[in-house]
Formats: structure tokens, sequence, C-alpha cells
């Protein structure tokens, strides 16, 4: 798969003295297309293809392929005095099981890398165009890597194989000596003398090669400093592209649910996952002819199966091409405005269940202030029943305080009355004292009188009273 960090795991791979592996050989894709001549070859396309043709009749393409790509793979091996070869090509995906016939004992590596981290390398390093390349008829193969190499890298990495190694992108990056011990020990390879985590240095071949990802010539280290770019190098609405051509179950295929989380956070919604199917769909069927071996296997397609009939008949007949391509446009085109309808439709019932979930969002919050509403409804009954006891509590202290007013009041009169009694009492006490005094005075005088008579003589000598004496005594 393109961008998925095939050029990295190739070059520390390469560093072994026992392995060789070159930047994208594309070895097994050419000779895939063996026999298919150039429109315009000087001595004559159809003559060639009708001749090389008639000439394969009764040849195992499968055995011829797999003797000349042997051959191939053990020269360049001599070249470096190496003894395993590792065929980084980005599109192997495109053969499906094919790969499979061809090389029945080959070890298979499948690197795996967020959607979303590919996407985004494709728009930085091809200034590929999700929402625009593909209705002006650009870039159709990287769609089909993103709809269709995706589909078939989550089948083979889902499907159990004794000689198949699934990685991921970011833990070599994370991790990149236990994942290449991991590898190594996978290949039946001793560690090398290099260490894993040593500085990058490019292979010759490398230099000197336009393909691979050209990064890795200046790329001194290996880092996880880009697995988070994709969030802001995509917009929303590229986001949104993206997981219209995967939807949620090939993210968690992949085991990217939590990359599904993050793009979900950002404001992109995965469609119906029967419109992510059609979607691949259609592309598969663009790429029908290119893509035949791939459709063959995976049978994703509605109607695949008449189309390559077609196309196994042209290509072993040339002279029929022309009819053939005739009735193969036809059903692409009648397929593909079925595809174009029932994905409209499918477009039609997910904006609807986005609406209705927008609904439901509604409803949730309805309800939420609903409840908050009851809470506060039985705060305020709860209150209400505290504002009564307390009503009733201050009522019974008025009762209480307003018999104790009364009963203050009868105490009040009654203390008035007694107070103005005993004033009046005091009144009578001033009277006589008033009229003690008037006695006392007038005994006074009488005291005085009987001082100078014979009266007083008489009663001293009968009291018994001997003078002198004042008239206080």
């Amino acid at each position: 798969m393109p961008r998925s960090g095939t050029t990295l795991l190739s070059v520390l791979l390469d560093r072994h003295p026992r392995v060789m592996a070159p930047p994208e050989p594309w070895l097994l894709l050419a000779l895939d297309s063996l026999g298919q001549i150039p429109p315009r070859h000087p001595a004559g396309a159809p003559l060639i293809g009708e001749g090389f043709a008639q000439f394969l009749t009764g040849i195992d393409r499968d055995a011829l392929t797999r003797s000349l790509a042997v051959d191939l793979y053990n020269q360049k091996l001599a070249q470096q005095g190496a003894d395993l070869f590792v065929d980084k090509t980005p599109r192997y995906h495109m053969l499906g099981d094919r790969l499979e016939s061809l090389f029945p004992n080959a070890r298979q590596i499948v690197l795996l890398r967020n959607p979303f981290s590919i996407l985004a390398s494709f728009k930085s390093s091809w200034d590929f165009d999700i929402l625009n390349d593909r209705p002006a008829g650009r870039r159709l193969a990287l769609y089909t890597d993103l709809a269709v190499g995706l589909r078939r890298l989550a089948e083979q990495a889902t499907t159990p194989h004794p000689r198949r190694l699934v990685m991921r992108y970011e833990d070599l990056v994370r991790d990149t000596a236990g994942q290449m011990a991991r590898l190594f020990e996978f290949l039946d390879l001793d560690a090398p003398v290099s260490a894993p985590d040593a500085p990058l240095e490019a292979p010759a071949a490398y230099r000197a090669s336009a393909l691979g990802d050209q990064k890795i010539l200046s790329t001194k280290r290996v880092h996880a400093d880009s697995l988070d770019v994709w969030r802001t190098t995509l917009t929303r609405e590229e986001k949104q592209a993206g997981l219209a051509l995967w939807g949620a179950d090939l993210l968690h295929r992949l085991g990217y649910g939590e990359t599904l989380a993050q793009a979900q956070a950002d404001g992109a919604q995965p469609p119906p996952e029967e419109l992510a199917a059609l979607q691949a769909q259609d592309f598969a069927a663009d790429e029908a002819t290119r893509l035949r071996d791939c459709l063959r296997t995976s049978r994703m397609t509605p109607g695949v199966d008449e189309l390559l009939v077609a196309l196994d008949t042209a290509y072993a007949e040339p002279r029929t091409v022309h009819d053939q391509a005739v009735a193969i446009a036809d059903l692409r085109e009648r397929l593909a405005d079925a595809l174009r309808e029932a994905a409209q439709r499918l477009q039609l019932l997910h904006e609807a269940d986005l609406a209705a979930q927008d609904l439901r969002n509604d409803k949730k919050a309805v309800l939420a202030e609903l409840g908050k509403a009851q809470v506060a409804f039985s705060d305020l009954a709860a209150t209400r029943a505290e504002l009564n006891a307390t009503r009733a509590e201050t009522q019974a202290e008025i009762k209480r305080l307003r018999e104790g007013h009364e009963r203050l009041k009868g105490e009040n009169a009654f203390l008035s009355d007694r107070l103005q009694a005993e004033m009046a009492h005091g009144e009578d006490l001033e009277a006589d004292v008033a009229y003690l005094k008037g006695e006392v005075e007038r005994l006074r005088r009488f005291i005085t009188e009987l001082q100078g008579g014979r009266l007083l003589g008489r009663y001293m000598r009968l009291r018994g009273i001997k003078a002198p004496f004042s008239p206080e005594t």
C-alpha cells in the first residue's frame, strides 16, 4: 500500500547482509501484463498481440510468470551476494490471491498504517485532492488504493496464515528494535550487527532511484513525529470523504477504532456501511480492466463475473476486442448508473439518519432538561413542605406568644390595681403620719405645760418619776 511505511521497513531490512530489499521492483505487476502491447507500437500492436496470444496457447501463464520472476530475483540476489529477496511493491494488493498461487511458500509481510495518515501523506506528498480529483478524472489509482487496497489489506490482516506477519507502522516507529527483532525471527534471520535504532542511511540503490519514498534520503532517524499530523493536515471535509470510502467497519477491522473516534471528535461521521461498500465497488468497477485479477478473487462488484468473461475472451481472441470493449463499456455504464443511484439513495438515507440522530440528540437534551426540571420540582416540593412545617411552627409560636401576651396583660392589670391600691394606702399612711405628728406636737405642748404646774409634781409622784427630765423623756 503506498505511503504506509514500506520504504522505511525495506531500508531497515536491507541492512541485513543476507537480505536484498530494492526500491519498488513492480516485477509481478509487469509480468502480469505480459502480452499486453502498447497500442502505438511501431510494429503494429494488433499483430503483435494476436501472434503472442497464439504462441502462449496451452502455456501455463502462472508457471511462466513464476519462472521469469524467480530467475530475475535470483540474478539480483547474485549481484548483491544475498539469499533473501524482499519485493516491496506498494500495489501488490491488486494481484489478490494470485500472489499466493504464484509463490505458495513465500513469506508475506503485511504492513498496516492508519488510513487517515495514508490519506494525509497522499495530500502532502502528491497534492492529492480527495474531494475533486476523481470527478476530474485524476489520480484514479490512488482512489483505488484507498477504496479497494485497504479492504484487501484488512482481509489479509484478519485471515490467519502460517507464513504471514502483520505489522503496524505505528508500532515500527515507536519500538523499532522490538518490531525488527520480531520480523527477523519470522524470517529465520539472526539479528544484524547494526542496531535497528542506529542512524538511518539509505542504500545506494535508493539514492539512485526515483521510486519509493524520497523522504527516506533525508531521514536520519526513525521517529514517531508524523503519527498525528493527519488531524491538522486534513480538513473536516477530507476526513469525511475518507470515511465515505472506508466506513467504520473497515477501520475497526484494520485495528484503528481509536482513530475513528478521533475523526468523529474532529467533526467527521461515518456513513452507512452499505454506502462505503458501494463506493469501493464503484472504484473497483472503474479500474476493472487493470484490476481484473483482484476482482476475480474478491468478487466485490456486482456484474464482475460477466465483465471478467468478456475480458478473458478479449485477451484470448484479440480480433473481438472492439465488440467486447463496447459490451464492457455498456455494462460498466449500466453498473455505474446503478451504483450512482444506489449511492444517492444511501446518501439520502445517511443524511436522514444524521437528521434523525440530531433529533435523537435533541430528545436526549430535552429529556435531560426535563429530568433537571423534575429534580427542581422535587426540590421545590420539599422546600414547600419545609415552609409549611415552618409556617405551622411559626403559627404555634405566635399563638403561644399571644397567650403569653394575654397573661402579661392580666398580670399587668393586676399589678396596676395593686399599685394603685398601694398608692392609695400610702396616701392614708401620710395622713396618719401627719395626724400622729400633730398629736405628738400637742402632747409635747401638754408636757411643757405640766412641767410648770402642780399636776406635774403629783403626776410624777404617782408615777415615781424623778426630776430632772426632758420632754423627749
